[in-house]
């Protein structure tokens, strides 16, 4: 598949999955998104010289069609009887709110805003149904000392990399990879570096906190490492 026909193609998919998520047809919708993802996970993993202009779109599209995915995980997450009275159901929905979010909040960066409007005014209005019900809430912080870290580009040490994070080189995206730390401890905070992390009530026994999460992996470009 071209650079071109992989646009075109992820474009009409994204309408067509619009209209799939609208009628309710879920099932169909990952099928729709599975495949967008598959090809251009093949893309990245081709080793054809001068691509590169249509390595950086795969990453792009398929970070958008894996948020997505999650949007269409939390359309069924949330459409459970009662789901907000259900503690599970409760922060499997936030963690995929978040996810489907972060996703689609970077790919405003290459594309109109109304091209996923009906997915940020979904999560908007779920956003707001968290906060009704359990006010902004706490969150666990993770706190740590990183004594080595690398450029997922280069390799090389970010105090000689020239890359910036966040964008695309050659069909990778620009992060830090943190080779070498010490946990300093967790700090409970109202302004997290990772709202995943939070301390429901049900997590909260008197004056002790049960466990819960407190750091995640969170990739935005994990579509590649799936089977």
């Amino acid at each position: 598949m071209t650079d071109d026909s992989l646009e075109k193609r992820a474009s009409l998919t994204l309408e067509h999955v619009h209209n799939l998520v609208r009628n309710g047809e879920g099932k169909e919708a990952k099928g729709q998104i599975q495949y967008i993802i598959d090809n251009c996970k093949h893309i990245l993993k081709s080793d054809q010289q001068g691509v590169n202009s249509e390595k950086n779109k795969a990453v792009i599209i398929g970070i958008m069609f894996r948020g997505l995915q999650n949007f269409i995980d939390l359309s069924e997450t949330i459409n459970s009887p009662n789901w907000i009275n259900q503690p599970m159901l409760v922060e499997k929905a936030w963690i995929q709110m978040w996810d489907c979010k972060e996703r689609l909040e970077y790919i405003l960066n290459f594309c109109y805003e109304n091209t996923l409007d009906w997915v940020f005014s979904t999560i908007e209005s779920l956003n707001k149904t968290f906060l009704d019900k359990f006010g902004p809430g706490i969150y666990f912080s993770a706190e740590f000392l990183v004594e080595q870290s690398a450029c997922s580009v280069c390799k090389r040490d970010l105090r000689s990399c020239e890359h910036i994070s966040g964008r695309i080189y050659d069909g990778i995206l620009c992060s830090i990879i943190i080779q070498r730390f010490q946990g300093k401890g967790v700090s409970i905070v109202e302004k997290p570096e990772d709202p995943r992390c939070r301390i429901w009530p049900w997590n909260v026994e008197g004056n002790k906190i049960n466990w819960t999460c407190f750091m995640t992996a969170f990739k935005l470009d994990d579509f590649i490492d799936d089977n």
